[in-house]
């Protein structure tokens, strides 16, 4: 390990987070929907801030330090993003008292805790993600105890168990009211289907801090390169639906598609945290660590960026062409002006109420964002 920040895993947030910002291009600018799995963006993201935590933290944790410093690192960011999507809400649409719930829910943010068909994706949908992170903070003290071993094994009983239910009770689409149960809310954006994909990511981080490895540049460019390759041929293979969807299996299909990939995502991460290879000297390039640092920001603001356009008929009046490459260009540089001027200060601020002036730099230090969502 070179140093406590981990160049090429901040650089590859950026790489996962753009497929995203592709995917929802799809229907409401572009034709859709896409075909790819380009929403497996989200899954690398859980496995890489398990991994981040442990690294960071892997002397211990105060609790309400850590909670508070993790409210700080989320909380401006998602609390700005929802307030632009709700001014995208159009003039005398008015309000529904049912949105009073998954609004009170999306600011405390736990909308994603309850499956409900209304809550998960209501108002900035991307924002689910960073709800299951919050869910996944209060389980992370417990992953760093003597004890992680045995949350491991429950987080894996627990999904099999949930998995079993759903493919007992019924098919995985639910349509209906917004505060109806929802068995497709549950399967893909409760927290409890997607806290292994967070432990699997602290038990490499624990891994990385206890049996580094020693490779030279050649051994390690060979790793990298062959990881990213087992993992595009693993997109495209799809192997988990030949079996589960052959066998009428289709929630354990639908997770699988969404989370099969967390050990080959921490196997990525383990390799490229050692920085070591030729790919890695790549991605420790500071315009694409700069890139990986305002992720967070292009991952929650995105949505707002496309929906304004798709509202106000760019397409129409400019074209398409013009229309996606003016939506990568503002939300890169929204994303910017909103890391620089509200990520940044409001963490530093808010862990300034915490903390005394001179323990803030520690409180900085070890809260480092280069894995967060």
């Amino acid at each position: 390990m070179k140093s406590d920040h981990l160049l090429p895993l901040t650089s590859l947030r950026f790489f996962a987070a753009l497929p995203i910002v592709i995917l929802h291009i799809y229907g409401p600018i572009l034709p859709g929907p896409m075909q790819q799995p380009l929403f497996l963006g989200v899954s690398f993201f859980f496995v890489l801030s398990g991994f981040i935590l442990m690294h960071v933290y892997r002397d211990g944790v105060e609790p309400k330090r850590f909670y508070f410093a993790r409210f700080a690192r989320l909380w401006p960011v998602h609390i700005v993003t929802l307030c632009l999507m709700l001014a995208l809400i159009p003039t005398g649409a008015g309000w529904r008292l049912d949105f009073i719930g998954p609004l009170i829910a999306n600011v405390l943010m736990v909308h994603s805790w309850f499956p409900l068909l209304g809550f998960p994706s209501s108002f900035n949908s991307p924002s689910w993600s960073i709800s299951a992170e919050a869910f996944f903070y209060l389980l992370f003290p417990i992953l760093l105890s003597r004890h992680w071993r045995v949350c491991l094994i429950a987080m894996a009983v627990i999904t099999a168990w949930a998995l079993l239910v759903l493919e007992i009770d019924g098919q995985p689409m639910t349509h209906g009211e917004m505060w109806q149960f929802s068995r497709i809310s549950l399967l893909l954006n409760h927290p409890l289907m997607h806290m292994l994909e967070f432990g699997v990511g602290t038990w490499a981080g624990r891994l990385f801090i206890e049996r580094p490895r020693a490779w030279t540049v050649g051994h390690a460019t060979l790793l990298e390169a062959a990881s990213l390759l087992a993992l595009a041929a693993y997109i495209a293979a799809k192997p988990e639906w030949y079996v589960v969807v052959d066998l009428g299996l289709k929630n354990v299909g639908v997770w699988m598609e969404h989370s099969s990939k967390m050990l080959l995502f921490a196997v990525i991460v383990f390799i490229f945290a050692h920085q070591r290879g030729a790919i890695s000297r790549l991605l420790s390039w500071h315009p694409l660590v700069i890139l990986g640092e305002i992720s967070f920001a292009t991952y929650m603001l995105h949505k707002v960026v496309i929906l304004f356009a798709a509202r106000h008929g760019w397409v129409a009046a400019i074209g398409t062409t013009p229309t996606v490459i003016a939506i990568f260009v503002i939300t890169y540089a929204a994303s910017w002006a909103l890391w620089k001027g509200v990520e940044k200060p409001a963490r530093l601020w808010l862990l300034g109420l915490w903390s005394r002036p001179r323990s803030l730099a520690g409180d900085l230090k070890m809260d480092v964002p280069v894995g967060a969502p």
